[in-house]
């Protein structure tokens, strides 16, 4: 392998940072475009009668013949919002922190990339180990 200059060193880390940024835009594009998805069926699932571990519970006390209102008992949630920009802002934070923490497997592997010509193969295994 050719020795590399530091401008050579600094043009591959400049690179390495397109990767992982571009990686991490269309990760919070694509998880805005889905927020409404995600926010209907994962984060405010639980305020829906239908969700599933509802379900799971209500097949429960039937199956054991429990008739207490805790197993029938029909409930709604009604979010009522006093801020006319907290969704927005609620939509965009969670889809940068969930393209941020998706990107970080990725990101570990681009440093991974960038390190590991430059360690020795003993510091190789010990760093795989690690």
């Amino acid at each position: 392998m050719a020795e590399m200059t530091f401008w050579d060193h600094l043009e591959e880390l400049r690179w390495v940072l397109f990767r992982v940024i571009g990686l991490w835009l269309v990760l919070a594009v694509g998880y805005f475009i889905a927020m409404p998805y995600i926010f209907d069926n994962v984060i405010l699932g639980p305020t829906h009668n239908d969700f599933v571990f509802y379900n799971l519970l209500r097949h429960i006390g039937e199956s054991l013949n429990l008739d207490d209102e805790f197993f029938t008992q029909h409930f709604e949630v009604k979010m009522i919002n006093i801020n006319l920009a907290a969704p927005f802002f609620i939509h965009m934070s969670t889809a940068f922190w969930m393209s941020v923490v998706t990107a970080m497997p990725y990101l570990f592997f681009e440093i991974w990339r960038f390190i590991s010509p430059a360690l020795y193969p003993k510091e190789r295994r010990g760093v795989l180990k690690a």
